[in-house]
């Protein structure tokens, strides 16, 4: 089992007790608020020797144990908690085993931590579980880590998955899928790697659609987390719609030239939004190599875009797409598919496949115009390299005539290829 996948703690945070306020005057006085009681820091550290009270040696311990104060002192700290220890306070035991546990010293905290359980605190869970994993004890190891997950610890439910679905003697897909979604709900960030995966593109159990449309959001909006290709895959094989495909792809604050190319898209076709081509002309300028939109905004006129493309495609093959495009859907008036089928036969070249793919979708869903032999042709003619074959719209397309045998047989795996092409990479089996 990889020691590199079990979530570690960073640096300890210091000691916070409920019953504890600290203020500042001259000297800092400590009020306990459940009696009252107040004890200046002065006087606690003249007298730590003497100190017998459960109540001054935890105010004492607060001191020592705050980094924000000048009495900062780990060791000292330490000092206190094993008397606290002596004297049954149960906090104090899980602190020092704790602390054991930072210095590497394994088997030494876990008596600690043990004497900690009744508390029912997470962390006591969480260290015990760690300890006895740098043990080498797996079995105690997931013990504590799956009671403190079934307590509501999300680090806790985030290694019991891990152990479940890494560990070859615990694998169980069951039980993985439950405490990673459990670690998930609970809000363990180390989880979100695994959501959208383990939930969607190869669930460990039953598809959880509403899980891992949840994590792809969250994904989305992360700037240090790349979810557009799960986007994609998401939109070529389930029933998410252009609006919510829209509303998902817009929460990516930093597009790559990839995503942004799709936001143009919609926003000039009208793709789960309004159309707004001011928007999509800024969209498509950001495009470094896109040949294809820099001669369309050479061409079009804002004000009366669906117009001057037409005009424009009569010299320009790459106007033909956007104008046929728009006729198709009728995004600036009237469906003509009459028109549509003119203009992307006439755009269609070697440079811009879009033109064919487009053409491909009006064969397969336009009932007048429907011929699904020359639709699959035009989407699996060999173009050779070139990333325009891992176009969305011609994906899904294909997706849905294998998935669902629209004029061949149905064949889940090649429907599943075609749909695998929206990932830049592929998830293995073990991560």
């Amino acid at each position: 089992m990889s020691k590199k996948k079990i979530r570690k703690p960073k640096k300890r945070d210091s000691v916070q007790r409920k019953n504890q306020v600290i203020t500042a005057t001259d000297d800092i006085i400590l009020t306990n608020s459940t009696n009252g009681k107040q004890r200046s820091a002065a006087w606690l550290i003249a007298h730590e020797d003497e100190l017998t009270s459960q109540d001054d040696l935890q105010m004492l311990a607060s001191l020592y144990d705050n980094p924000n104060l000048p009495y900062f002192n780990r060791m000292k700290a330490d000092r206190i908690f094993i008397k606290l220890d002596k004297l049954g306070d149960l906090e104090a035991s899980k602190y020092h085993g704790v602390e054991l546990y930072m210095q590497d010293c394994y088997q030494e905290a876990i008596p600690f931590l043990l004497k900690a359980l009744p508390r029912k605190d997470f962390e006591t869970y969480y260290y015990l579980g760690l300890s006895y994993y740098w043990l080498e004890d797996y079995q105690q190891s997931l013990r504590y880590f799956k009671e403190g997950a079934d307590l509501g610890d999300a680090a806790c439910a985030y290694n019991t998955f891990i152990y479940y679905y890494q560990n070859r003697k615990y694998k169980d897909n069951a039980l993985a899928h439950k405490y990673l979604n459990l670690a998930y709900e609970k809000g363990s960030p180390e989880s979100l790697e695994y959501v959208w995966q383990l939930n969607f593109y190869r669930p460990l159990t039953k598809r959880n659609e509403a899980v891992a449309l949840k994590a792809l959001k969250q994904g989305l909006a992360d700037e240090e987390y790349d979810a557009f290709p799960e986007l994609k895959y998401t939109y070529i094989v389930s029933d998410l719609s252009d609006r919510q495909f829209f509303e998902l792809l817009s929460l990516i604050e930093e597009p790559d030239q990839e995503a942004m190319e799709y936001l143009a898209d919609c926003y000039m076709f009208g793709i789960g939004t309004a159309p707004d081509v001011h928007k999509a002309i800024m969209c498509y300028r950001q495009l470094i190599d896109d040949q294809m939109s820099k001669l369309m905004i050479k061409y079009i006129d804002e004000e009366h875009p669906y117009e001057s493309l037409i005009e424009a495609a009569k010299s320009n093959k790459a106007c033909c797409y956007y104008a046929g495009r728009m006729a198709l859907k009728g995004t600036y008036g009237k469906a003509d598919p009459k028109l549509a089928e003119r203009l992307l036969k006439k755009g269609i070249s070697k440079r811009y496949f879009k033109s064919q793919y487009t053409l491909a979708h009006l064969y397969l869903y336009n009932e007048e115009y429907e011929n699904i032999p020359e639709a699959i042709r035009l989407l699996e003619e060999d173009i050779g390299y070139n990333l325009q074959c891992y176009n969305i719209d011609r994906l899904k397309d294909l997706y849905t005539i294998y998935k669902f045998g629209l004029g061949v047989e149905v064949n889940e795996k090649k429907a599943k290829e075609y749909a695998d092409l929206a990932m830049p990479y592929l998830y293995g089996q073990d991560l």
